[in-house]
């Protein structure tokens, strides 16, 4: 039986034989993949091609050729797969593992936008959860819940596809899982950004972040900045420059928003876009028509649902289930300082990082400060609050003990400690450990700042 190896003679000759596959099914000319699957190197001009089973797979250097020709087929086939469905097929469920078509880098920068897969080879729909676009960018694709959603933009304006129009959608990226069960939270947002209050949920779970997984957030408000992509990347391109419009909507204190994605830590340019580590859909009702649409931003605030892959959580977190719930309605305390209190002044390596420690917030400049401060922390809070007591004593608001009511000063000098990140004095010794019982009733007596 003869290989399934095309050569690039053999190629020529076929592309002008009548095909009876649908658009993304036929043979391709530029590359499936990004990166060589020898080299692991970008995929250059002078690196050369491969074609196999009508598929094109661009190599980093002439000598990856015979390399990759040496793969059995069986091996080739995995490889294929992982950009592409052939006719017909339908994906395994493999749980709630993390499956890719395409990468973002390819097909929001690099224009390859063929088909990859129908949505109906993803079943069953009623585990299946995704998101991505349409072939040739021609729209958003959301899939939660057991329905399909398919929108994209006509004259300025969007449209969404019916089910069973919407199940035979083409899509040239997609990210997709099958999650049978879900493990779900209910948290407290205070304006925190939708990849903060994810991460955080995540790591209460004791979910690895490191791998990719599904999530599903209904927050009772959100800010939220999305578009429907039409035709191009409208992150990466300015539409001035391409003369087509994507579609694009802002709006404050949006109710009945359903946030879908997945958390993909250190897979930018796959499955996230560069500077995030979320690929987010949101799911609403604009001018009485349902949207799936591309989140830019998202700002969520009030008691919100956390869904996560149940089989992801292991079972020390799940245990600890009433603990988290307790611990997301706690009141988050504001970090009062402008320096890291690792590294040096906040924002001075980008967007400060957020973390909170017991109801109190601490601010990084980076992430290598976070893996610092938590391996030293006794010693770094001791710095933080010896900072705020100095920062806040000159202004201190009130003249009288907290917990007894007494003077300051009035037997001897006051106990000056942090509570909350909020410099508090007590008139005496014996009223720390009445303080420290129930620190937000008293902290209450101190006027908001």
């Amino acid at each position: 039986m003869p290989g399934k190896l095309i050569t690039s003679a053999t190629l020529c000759l076929l592309s002008f034989s009548p095909c009876s596959f649908a658009q993304y099914e036929r043979p391709t000319i530029e590359p499936v993949n990004s990166d060589c699957p020898i080299g692991k190197e970008p995929v250059v001009p002078g690196g050369g091609t491969v074609h196999y089973e009508g598929r094109t797979v661009g190599l980093c250097c002439p000598g990856c050729e015979k390399q990759f020709l040496a793969w059995d087929n069986e091996r080739k086939d995995a490889y294929i797969a992982s950009f592409v469905t052939q006719p017909g097929e339908t994906q395994p469920n493999t749980g709630d593992a993390v499956l890719q078509f395409g990468g973002m880098r390819d097909v929001m920068k690099g224009g390859k936008t063929l088909g990859r897969v129908r949505l109906s080879e993803l079943q069953p729909i009623e585990s299946l959860i995704a998101v991505g676009a349409v072939e040739g960018l021609a729209g958003e694709i959301t899939v939660v819940d057991g329905t399909y959603r398919v929108t994209g933009v006509t004259d300025g304006k969007t449209h969404t596809k019916s089910q069973d129009k919407a199940i035979n959608t083409n899509a040239t990226l997609l990210t997709a899982a099958h999650v049978e069960r879900w493990s779900t939270q209910t948290v407290h947002a205070d304006g925190r950004e939708l990849e903060e209050v994810v991460r955080d949920a995540a790591a209460a779970s004791g979910i690895n972040l490191e791998d990719p997984f599904a999530f599903v957030v209904e927050p009772a408000l959100a800010d939220l900045s999305i578009h429907v992509i039409n035709g191009y990347c409208p992150v990466g391109k300015d539409p001035k420059q391409v003369g087509t419009e994507p579609w694009r909507w802002e709006g404050k204190d949006i109710k009945g928003a359903k946030l879908v994605g997945f958390y993909a830590q250190g897979k930018a340019g796959v499955m996230t876009h560069h500077g995030t580590s979320i690929h987010a859909h949101a799911v609403l009702t604009i001018d009485e028509q349902v949207v799936s649409s591309h989140v830019e931003e998202a700002s969520l605030t009030g008691e919100l649902v956390v869904r996560l892959p149940a089989d992801r959580v292991t079972e020390s977190a799940a245990d600890r289930s009433e603990d988290l719930e307790q611990q997301s309605q706690q009141v988050v305390y504001p970090y009062p300082l402008d320096t890291c209190p690792v590294g040096g002044e906040l924002g001075s390596m980008g967007e400060p990082i957020s973390r909170q420690y017991d109801g109190r917030e601490v601010r990084f400049c980076c992430e290598a400060c976070i893996a610092e401060f938590e391996a030293h922390k006794e010693e770094y809070w001791q710095e933080i609050d010896a900072k705020i007591i100095e920062q806040q004593r000159d202004s201190y608001p009130i003249q009288t003990c907290v917990v007894s009511g007494a003077k300051l000063g009035s037997m001897g000098d006051p106990v000056e400690l942090v509570v909350g990140n909020r410099l508090v004095k007590l008139c005496c010794e014996n009223c720390v450990e009445t303080l420290r019982e129930s620190p937000d009733r008293f902290l209450e007596k101190l006027p908001a700042k």
